[in-house]
């Protein structure tokens, strides 16, 4: 337990910056949202932002394919956890959160099998 904490920590410290970066355009993205601000000419919905905080997650966060398949099975887990409570328009729309992180992730295995360095 102690060991991941030291992980955590180093990562913490590795990336603080980018976490601020990160966390900053995700409550602009919602405020934007929230405002309707590009309403007439792009829709900015959940699913939207769902998948750029995705993508930037890879760029600013460093993530990886194994992050990406752990980010779908928590999403897969809690669209069951909705399901089980009788909540299925929300559990059919984070099974579309599901789907996108598992692409993201076998692009990025496909994309770290095909240009390793090895």
């Amino acid at each position: 337990m102690i060991n991941i904490q030291k992980k955590i920590d180093k990562w913490v410290h590795g990336y603080y910056l980018n976490l601020m970066i990160f966390n900053l355009i995700l409550m602009m993205a919602f405020l934007l949202r929230s405002a309707g601000y590009f309403s007439p000419y792009l829709t900015i919905s959940v699913n939207i932002i769902v998948m750029f905080a995705l993508m930037l997650s890879i760029c600013l966060l460093n993530a990886r394919y194994k992050v990406m398949f752990v980010i779908s099975l928590l999403f897969w887990l809690f669209a069951g956890a909705l399901s089980v409570i009788k909540m299925n328009l929300w559990a059919e729309r984070t099974t579309v959160y599901v789907f996108e992180s598992l692409v993201l992730g076998v692009i990025l295995l496909t994309w770290e099998i095909l240009f390793s360095k090895e």
